[in-house]
């Protein structure tokens, strides 16, 4: 998350508007070159501009004499609001004890807000049709990194994902072909577009009639705005994904000070499969350290998995409940 937003680059580019000598500055921001009719938005009626900036995907914000437009999508507010909600639906299904569901399952607001966290871990890009379909099986777990340690040395490692869905008859089918196609195809068009956030283009109306203190200060206005959007997303996202490890409960966790038992064997063997990138030498030599060594500092991440069965193939795709700010999907 990204608690204040990153002015990299500002782009300030003045028009003379139609409005001559008025107090009114309109200031215009967008992640990315503006279209013709967001430029536009800086000349049109006064009465007209509300209607024509929903048009084009643009907040209008009144503050005095400025009138801030920019874009809806501005520092991805708008989808992390809906992955946010997200979070709550994935948090009431782990509450419920349902680790295991559909997304046709779920009311149509709740489908959409699980899918976008899914969209934008970049599950679509290996699940295709999978994402989209309301039958494909969706599994939670939970991945614990944690600390090891045994006469001075520590090890650290990360185990456990969804358990899945079993029944091999209930995965939706597609051909390779098939996801292939949708990912060229179908992906690019039915997937919310989230925006690269280190840069912004700025334009202001009536550029030559006021003084540059007066345009400097209406970008203040604007950032101060978003840095109170974003700062408050920031603190839901932390207190949701608390929130979501907690109902996920205790079960199969990690005790932490605790030798050898600290650790439940499906993590244990997670672990000792991996004995060589943890630096043993021997399965076993992994073995006798994790069955002595004292588990310290266990930390849970939410894991969800989407199911499907390939060419005779089940397949399974494997990301954090998490998302990120910037991700440029």
């Amino acid at each position: 998350m990204i608690s204040r937003p990153v002015l990299a680059t500002i782009l300030f580019i003045s028009s003379i508007g139609a409005h001559g000598q008025s107090k009114e500055l309109r200031t215009l921001a967008t992640h990315e070159e503006p279209t013709k009719g967001q430029v536009a938005l800086l000349t049109v009626d006064p009465a007209k501009l509300d209607e024509e900036a929903a048009k084009a995907n643009i907040e209008v914000v009144r503050d005095g004499d400025d009138v801030l437009l920019f874009d809806a999508d501005l520092y991805n507010v708008r989808q992390m609001s809906v992955c946010l909600h997200g979070f709550d639906v994935l948090t009431g299904l782990l509450r419920d004890g349902r680790r295991t569901f559909v997304l046709g399952d779920l009311p149509e607001s709740d489908r959409k807000a699980v899918r976008e966290i899914l969209l934008a871990q970049g599950v679509a890009d290996s699940a295709g049709p999978a994402v989209f379909d309301d039958k494909s099986p969706i599994s939670l777990g939970v991945r614990w990194k944690v600390d090891a340690t045994l006469d001075g040395r520590t090890v650290s490692f990360g185990g456990g994902q969804p358990s899945g869905e079993r029944d091999a008859g209930k995965l939706q089918k597609y051909g390779k072909d098939e996801v292939d196609k949708f990912i060229r195809d179908d992906l690019p068009k039915r997937r919310v577009k989230w925006h690269q956030i280190d840069s912004l283009s700025i334009r202001h109306s009536d550029g030559w009639t006021l003084v540059s203190t007066r345009r400097t200060a209406a970008v203040s206005k604007l950032m101060n705005l978003m840095e109170q959007r974003i700062g408050q997303q920031a603190k839901e996202y932390a207190e949701k994904q608390k929130a979501m490890k907690a109902a996920f409960g205790s079960k199969g966790a990690p005790t932490e000070g605790q030798p050898g038992l600290g650790l439940p064997e499906s993590l244990k063997a997670d672990m000792t499969r991996n004995w060589k990138a943890l630096g043993f030498a021997s399965q076993d030599a992994a073995s006798r350290f994790l069955d002595s060594a004292t588990v310290r500092s266990p930390e849970p991440t939410v894991m969800i998995m989407v199911q499907w069965m390939g060419d005779n193939v089940g397949h399974g795709s494997i990301v954090q409940a998490t998302v990120t700010r910037g991700s440029g999907r």
